[in-house]
């Protein structure tokens, strides 16, 4: 398990896997989760969005490393890295628009 988490970490999991098996669907149930817990049950709880942002942290640059290595069409990198980024934006949007 330590190895596909390193491998991941790395880059060394293929791109296609990397996002659409792991980091999009994770990411989707994680936000969920989180926006539930906030929105729905009033849990200000800062927790939920702590792990959201730990895990997007790591799926973000396995996903990242990953299309680095990628050497076939150059769309789905480029395609991976826009989605991350703007994710991350608007992520941050999120956590300041909760915090302020």
């Amino acid at each position: 398990m330590l190895n596909f988490f390193k491998k991941y970490w790395n880059g060394d999991i293929e791109l296609w896997k990397s996002y659409w098996v792991f980091a999009f669907p994770i990411n989707f149930i994680l936000c969920s989760i989180s926006n539930i817990i906030f929105l729905f049950f009033a849990l200000p709880s800062i927790f939920p969005f702590v792990i959201n942002i730990i895990f997007n942290i790591f799926f973000f640059v396995g996903c990242w490393r990953s299309s680095n290595k990628y050497e076939k069409i150059n769309f789905f990198p480029i395609f991976v890295k826009t989605t991350i980024v703007i994710s991350s934006i608007y992520q941050l949007y999120l956590y300041l628009r909760l915090i302020f």
